[in-house]
């Protein structure tokens, strides 16, 4: 069935006050299309994004992108493991693995991505390991979607990934650290690509 990518773009971006899904980089694309980019040319399945908030400014974005298949959660405003568990839920009956990434993570190349691919067999999990903790970007094998489907609030998956009694391997990619939160995050970003 192999591996599908998901990304997660349901929130409502309060502290971007604004799409920061939709921000330009300064590069051509806005955000969404960077980190959307960035996981095709390492996708070795089909790209799932979840929406929310800004459902209808994404699918206008993207009405022309061919392959790239949109979520709606309905709840999204109940948070990030509620996103991931709504994904999960409607992905999976056709997948034996998700590579899952936030939509902010502007930093991520798609060497990153590989480098997880590369560690996962098939039955493990493996995630990024940056500022001494675990997060996505993430792999999971399906004999953990019954508990990614249980998830809640704003949390994720991170429990999962800390449980010391799951065998989780890690990958230490730093670019996984940098995200977009507020405008000023946005506005350093660019400063620091334009060097």
């Amino acid at each position: 069935m192999g591996i599908a990518t998901l990304i997660l773009a349901a929130g409502e971006s309060r502290r971007f006050e604004g799409c920061k899904l939709l921000a330009p980089l300064g590069n051509g694309r806005c955000l969404l299309e960077h980190t959307l980019a960035t996981a095709e040319r390492v996708a070795a399945g089909p790209v799932y994004i979840v929406t929310g908030a800004w459902d209808a400014e994404i699918r206008t974005l993207l009405a022309s992108h061919p392959g790239v298949n949109l979520l709606f959660n309905p709840q999204w405003n109940e948070g990030l493991g509620a996103s991931l568990a709504f994904a999960v839920n409607e992905l999976a009956e056709r997948y034996d693995g998700l590579l899952v990434l936030l939509a902010d993570q502007v930093a991520l190349h798609s060497a990153d991505l590989q480098a997880l691919l590369q560690q996962f067999n098939g039955e493990n999990m493996v995630c990024a390991e940056y500022s001494g903790r675990r997060g996505v970007p993430a792999i999971f094998p399906q004999r953990y979607f019954a508990q990614l489907k249980q998830l809640t609030g704003d949390q994720g998956a991170r429990s999962l990934l800390n449980n010391p009694d799951e065998p989780v391997i890690t990958v230490a990619l730093e670019h996984a650290a940098i995200d977009i939160d507020t405008q000023t995050d946005l506005d350093l970003w660019r400063l620091q690509a334009s060097v």
